[in-house]
Formats: C-alpha cells, structure tokens, sequence
C-alpha cells in the first residue's frame, strides 16, 4: 500500500509537519509505504501513490488538482480551512467541493464533527485526536516565572495579543515571555517587533522540532492565544511534557483543555493575564493541572492508537 500525506508548509517547523511527520510514522509502522509532501511548495506526489491524506481542504485543492486528480483522498481539517475558509464568497466553494468529493473527513475532535456535520449531513467523519507521546520534564529552576508561547507568527495566531496582554506582568517583573515560531506574516511581525527590545519578552525565531523539548523544561506555563484552531500540536505537547497550559476559550482548545481540570481556559487579555497570575500564585493548583494533562494525553492521545485506527479506514477505503 503507497500512501501520500499532504501538508501545507511541511518544510517549515509549524503544526502541521508535527503532525504529518507523526502521521507518517505511525501509518509506516502499520505497512503502509508512506511519504509526505509539501503541498504548498508543490512537490509532486510519488508513482504509484493509491491514496492521499490532505491538510487542510482549501491548500490541499490547487494541490490536488495539480498532482492527485483521480486518487482517492481524505481530508484532515486543521481548523481555519472550515472555522473561516468555508464561509468566504472566494474560497467557500472550493472547500466544500473538496469536502464533497473526499472518501472520508478527519477531524481532531467533537466540536469540528458537528460542524462538519451540518454543512455536509452526508459525509463520513473519522474523529481522531491528535497523538502525542508522553514524557513528564522537571522545570529548570530560573528567578522569574515564564510564559511560553509556541506558534508560527500570523493574525490568527494573536500573538501581538497576547504580548499586550502580558506586558503589564513583564515590566513590573512579575514574568518573563518566551516566543518560538516562524515568521509567516510580516505585518504580524511588526506589531510585536517594538516590544522585543525590553527585557522581559524574547523571541527565538523558528525552532526544530528537536530542539523545543529544552523551550518547554524552561518554562513554567504554555499559553494558546489563537483566534482559530483545530487541535493544536503546541498544547498537546505542553500537556505531555508536564505543563500547565493556559488557552484561549475557542472550540479547538476547549476540546483538549477542561478547566481547572488539566488546563485553564480564558476569554480575551484580562483572561489571559488573570489565568496566569492564578498559575504563578498557586504552586498547588499547578501541580493539580500537571497530573490531570498527563492523563489526559495517556488515556486520550496515543501514538500507536491513532496511526492504527487511522489505517484501518484507509484499508476500508482501498479494498
């Protein structure tokens, strides 16, 4: 079996080649012969490929049309292709032409099964969180309780958001900021460049996937300030590693995070800034939220489970 998995922007470190590339492990794993392309570099797809996994509904169609049409696919919604792409004038019929003619729908969770379901009754929906391996990391001890923020700078993302938010915390020295991620949007770029002078906010550029184990062990909290998500990586991994995570309260989020469960959830700035002045004041609470994220990701998020649950649909599909 030749499988193909398409992800938009995979040769930048963001969500979807987190996901992709653990996609591609776990379906290698199960038998299948699997490659991942960059849909967005338009990189053609291997001879021979039987099936195509598609990233997103609306990047994956120029895609298709290009290099798949006539495979068999299935498309993995990533948040921002139906939260927003399906309900603009420009792109809103090339999703659902996409979603229509897709031998199956994946989704990360609940939220975006109904969705899915009420613009399109008909279809199959496989709902399959994301997976995540779990490995616990003693914090690094540092002077300053800091906020980590993990995500590729563009609007709806909200970092600058985020920065306004936590600045009056950073100046009076109550925390530090680390932002990690690429820049994808210049002018997102230029609303928080201002602020990368002072001293409580950092920014590391893009980081390999490798090397942000290390981010996490320094920080002491990982926030998600995002307008729109499907299931963030980013989170997932906080909660793997043992961190308290602080999100925004949007559908993506709220399907991972229970709050004061194994995460804080909050609406807008003062949200943000109360949840973590609650987490920095409240060692107790931050080690509740630490036992409840790993079992959730343990009971929930497995590796092996999703790629083989995964591959049972594809087998299905093909035969």
């Amino acid at each position: 079996m030749k499988l193909a998995i398409a992800s938009p922007h995979y040769r930048s470190n963001r969500g979807n080649k987190i996901t992709a590339d653990r996609l591609w492990s776990g379906l290698t794993k199960e038998g299948a012969e699997t490659a991942v392309v960059s849909s967005t570099d338009n990189e053609p797809l291997p001879g021979g490929t039987e099936l195509v996994i598609g990233f997103h509904a609306y990047k994956f169609a120029a895609y298709y049309r290009a290099f798949g049409r006539g495979l068999p696919y299935i498309v993995t919604v990533t948040g921002t292709d139906i939260n927003q792409d399906l309900h603009t004038e420009e792109r809103g019929p090339v999703v659902r032409e996409m979603v229509e003619n897709a031998e199956m729908i994946h989704v990360f969770d609940t939220y975006m099964e109904k969705e899915i379901r009420t613009y399109f009754p008909e279809k199959e929906v496989l709902v399959l969180p994301q997976a995540v391996t779990i490995d616990p990391l003693p914090r690094v001890k540092s002077d300053r309780f800091t906020v980590f923020l993990p995500a590729g700078i563009r609007e709806v993302k909200d970092i600058s958001g985020a920065v306004n938010a936590l600045r009056p915390l950073g100046e009076s020295g109550d925390i530090r900021l680390l932002l990690a991620g690429p820049v994808i949007e210049e002018n997102e770029m230029e609303k928080i460049s201002p602020f990368l002078q002072e001293e409580w906010l950092e920014w590391t550029g893009e980081v390999p996937f490798s090397e942000m184990r290390e981010l996490y062990r320094k920080c002491d909290v990982v926030i998600n300030h995002s307008e729109s998500e499907g299931q963030s990586s980013a989170v997932l991994e906080a909660m793997a590693f043992g961190r308290p995570a602080a999100v925004r309260d949007i559908p993506g989020n709220a399907g991972v995070v229970t709050h004061m469960e194994n995460g804080l959830l909050y609406e807008g700035e003062e949200g943000l800034r109360d949840a973590v002045l609650l987490l920095k004041q409240d060692t107790s609470l931050q080690e509740k939220l630490r036992e409840g994220a790993l079992k959730r990701v343990k009971d929930r998020h497995d590796p092996e489970k999703e790629a083989a649950f995964l591959m049972n649909r594809i087998k299905r599909i093909l035969s």
